[in-house]
């Protein structure tokens, strides 16, 4: 079987867009050197580069028409940052807030965490190599309710979307189809799925694409007011 591939870095706010954001992640269980986590790029928030302007020939500002709040470090340059990369150690039920402009990515557990863990001792269950959330706020006003209940029907279908809980998150038509990656914007989806060639992946059936999460012991009315 295929291992994980090496952490991509990347931001997630584009230069031009002005809002001040802050993220975070949420770790249900501890993250140490040998588990899967969040890694940073220091002071890189307020750092400028060229391949932030323009990739490959395509823009990557507001101003210029890109939508998605993302942008990759370009391949070439990924060992380059990565040499400057941090790893926070989290406790379990902990959290690391960072500038949405940071640059990051997660790295992939060096162990299995219940087999290393049951080599030592005998815990009561096994445990996930990692289970993190990510938690955004932000002023009322800034989300309007067309977006909100967008969000709802996500949630409700057991999807999820990025990070951003404001207008900022980029919606393309999730029934018909969109270029390109930015479809993992509004879509948490298995990446083993695919179609056939010339199949519309999204109009027929999108609800094949989602990841299916455990279904919560929770009435659905009390799962729609913590939104």
């Amino acid at each position: 079987a295929r291992g994980p591939g090496a952490p991509w870095l990347h931001r997630d706010q584009l230069k031009d867009v002005a809002v001040y954001s802050i993220q975070s992640i949420f770790a249900f269980y501890e993250v140490g050197p040998e588990n899967a986590g969040t890694i940073l790029i220091p002071d890189s928030h307020a750092e400028e580069h060229p391949w932030d302007v323009e990739q490959d020939g395509v823009p990557l500002l507001r101003a210029r028409g890109r939508q998605r709040n993302s942008v990759k470090v370009p391949k070439e340059l990924q060992r380059e940052f990565m040499a400057r990369a941090i790893k926070p150690r989290v406790p379990d039920n902990g959290l690391i807030l960072f500038d949405s402009r940071t640059i990051h990515a997660s790295a992939p557990s060096s162990v299995v965490r219940w087999k290393h863990e049951a080599s030592h001792c005998r815990p009561a269950l096994p445990r996930p190599n990692r289970v993190g959330v990510s938690v955004a706020m932000c002023p009322r006003s800034r989300r309007s309710e067309a977006c909100r209940s967008r969000k709802m029907r996500v949630y409700c279908n057991q999807g999820s979307t990025a990070h951003w809980p404001d207008d900022e998150l980029h919606w393309p038509d999730e029934w018909t189809g969109a270029d390109g990656d930015d479809m993992n914007e509004v879509w948490d989806r298995w990446g083993s799925q695919s179609r056939g060639a010339g199949a519309d992946k999204w109009s027929d059936r999108p609800e094949l694409f989602f990841r299916h999460l455990p279904k919560p012991d929770v009435r659905m009315r009390d799962r729609i007011s913590v939104l």
